[in-house]
C-alpha cells in the first residue's frame, strides 16, 4: 500500500524538516514501497508575505531530496497550494475535492506541526471524516518530542536528527556573506591563548578591569600606545603585557592599528568567551557541537546592506544558540542587544533556538558611570518581555570568571545531557 505523509507548512520550516528527516532516515530508509510527502502550503498569490509559504515548501523539497538520495528511499514530493490558509471554507473544499480522493487507497499520516491553526485543524478534521484510519503526529518545540498517535512513547528528535549550518540558514531564507566570512584577520585561538590568560586576570579583578578599560579608551581616542608606569604591581604587569602583545601587526611603530583598537575595546571578550566554550565542548560534548565565530549572514536576494553578524553561534543537532557579546554596562545598550540576539536566533533557528547575551553589567552600581543600573535591573526589565524564558540567558561581569562562565553556559545548554 502506498504511504502518504501530509505536512501543513507555515512560516517556520524547521519543525517540518526535522519531522520529515526523521521519517526518511529512521522509518523509510531503504524503503522500496511508494511513499509520498505532501506539503500543504499557502500559494504565492498572497500579497502578504507572512502567509506565503510556497518558497518554504520548495526549499523543504530541495533539502529533503538530498536526504532521500542518501537514504536510498523511494520518496516523492508533492506541493499542494492553498490560496488562503485562514479560510475554513476554502481549505475544506480544496482538501475534500483535490486531495482526499487521491488518498483513498493510501496509508495516511498527517503531521500538523506547521501552518496556520485553521489549516492544520481543518486538514486533520476533514481527513478523519473521510479517511478514518490514519496516523497523526506533532513535534513540540518545548521538549523536542515527536508525538505519534499510535505510539505510547514519543521520539526525542534532538537526539536523533542533525542538520548542517548551511542547510539551516538555507531553510530560513538566509545565505552566508562569503566576503565577510573569509576574513583573514581572525587570529587562531591557539595564538591567542597567552594573551587570554592575562585577560582572565582582568576578569577576576574589577579594579584591574576598570583601569584597563580607562586606558583602552585613551588608546582608542589617540590611536597611540600608552603604558602604565610599571612598578611591578599586578595591575601594571597585566595591562602592559596585553598592550605589548596585541594580535595584529601595526603598519606604524607609534600608531596602533584599527584591528588592535577593536581588539582592545571589545573583540578580546569574544575570543575569551569562545575559548571558554571551546574548552567546555571538548570536556562535555566532544563532537556534538559545531561553533562559528563572527559569522556574517544576509537574506537571500538582498544586498550586503542587510548583512548582520552573530558573535558566536553554536549548532547541536538542529538547535541553534546565538551568543551576543558586549563590553557595555549600559542598560539601554544591553537591552537593545538582548532583543537583537533573540530575534536573530529565531531568524536562524526558529522556535527551537536559544540565545545568550554576555555583558559587562555589574550586580551593584559602584563606580558605574553609565546609567547607574545593575544587571538585576535589566533582568527585571526583561522578565516582562515575551522572550525572557528558558531559551534566553543573560550574563554580567560577575559571571565571567572562567569556571563560572563555563558552568552557566553548560547548564543553560544542558551539556550534561550530551550523551
Amino acid at each position: 500500500m502506498k504511504k502518504s505523509y501530509i505536512f501543513t507548512v507555515g512560516s517556520n520550516p524547521l519543525p517540518i524538516y526535522i519531522a520529515c528527516r526523521y521519517f526518511i532516515t529512521n522509518v523509510l530508509k531503504n524503503n522500496e514501497n511508494e511513499t509520498e510527502f505532501i506539503f500543504i502550503h499557502s500559494s504565492n498569490i498572497n500579497e502578504n508575505k507572512n502567509i506565503n509559504s510556497q518558497e518554504i515548501a520548495k526549499t523543504l523539497e530541495k533539502l529533503l531530496s538530498k536526504v532521500v538520495k542518501d537514504c536510498n528511499s523511494n520518496v516523492k514530493f508533492d506541493l499542494f497550494p492553498i490560496d488562503n490558509p485562514f479560510d475554513f471554507v476554502e481549505v475544506t473544499e480544496r482538501i475534500e475535492k483535490d486531495l482526499i480522493p487521491k488518498q483513498i487507497n493510501s496509508d495516511v499520516h498527517i503531521n500538523f506541526t506547521g501552518g496556520t491553526k485553521v489549516l492544520s485543524s481543518v486538514v486533520y478534521h476533514t481527513f478523519t471524516k473521510k479517511h478514518p484510519i490514519l496516523k497523526s503526529s506533532y513535534l513540540s518545540s518545548h521538549d523536542h518530542n515527536l508525538y505519534i498517535s499510535d505510539e505510547i512513547t514519543p521520539k526525542r528528535l534532538n537526539k536523533i536528527v542533525k542538520i548542517s549550518f548551511e542547510d539551516i540558514i538555507d531553510l530560513h531564507g538566509l545565505i552566508s556573506n562569503q566576503k565577510q566570512n573569509k576574513n583573514d584577520n581572525i587570529p587562531s585561538l591557539l595564538s591567542l591563548k597567552p594573551i587570554l590568560t592575562y585577560y582572565e586576570q582582568i576578569i577576576n579583578d574589577r579594579t584591574i578591569y576598570e583601569k584597563y578599560w580607562k586606558l583602552s579608551n585613551e588608546i582608542a581616542e589617540t590611536k597611540k600606545y600608552k603604558f602604565l608606569k610599571n612598578n611591578e604591581s599586578e595591575i601594571d604587569v597585566t595591562i602592559n603585557y596585553i598592550i605589548n602583545n596585541l594580535p595584529y601587526k601595526n603598519d606604524e611603530i607609534e600608531k596602533i592599528s584599527k584591528l588592535n583598537i577593536d581588539f582592545l575595546k571589545g573583540k578580546w571578550l569574544e575570543y575569551y568567551v569562545y575559548d571558554c566554550i571551546d574548552e567546555l565542548m571538548k570536556n562535555k560534548c566532544a563532537g556534538k557541537y559545531e561553533i562559528k565565530l563572527s559569522w556574517h549572514l544576509m537574506p537571500k536576494g538582498k544586498s550586503t546592506d542587510y548583512d548582520f553578524e552573530i558573535d558566536i553561534i553554536l549548532l547541536n543537532g538542529y538547535q541553534i544558540t546565538a551568543i551576543s557579546i558586549t563590553t557595555s554596562s549600559s542598560i539601554k545598550a544591553c537591552k537593545g542587544k538582548s532583543f537583537e540576539v533573540f530575534h536573530r536566533s529565531k531568524q536562524i533557528g526558529g522556535d527551537f533556538a536559544k540565545s545568550i547575551l554576555i555583558t559587562m553589567m555589574h550586580e551593584d552600581t559602584k563606580d558605574d558611570k553609565t546609567d547607574n543600573k545593575t544587571i538585576n535591573d535589566l533582568k527585571q526589565n526583561l522578565e516582562d518581555s515575551i522572550f525572557y524564558e528558558s531559551k534566553f540567558l543573560l550574563l554580567g561581569f560577575n559571571d565571567l570568571k572562567k569556571e563560572k562562565l563555563k558552568r552557566k553556559i553548560g547548564e543553560f545548554l544542558n551539556m550534561e545531557d550530551c550523551e
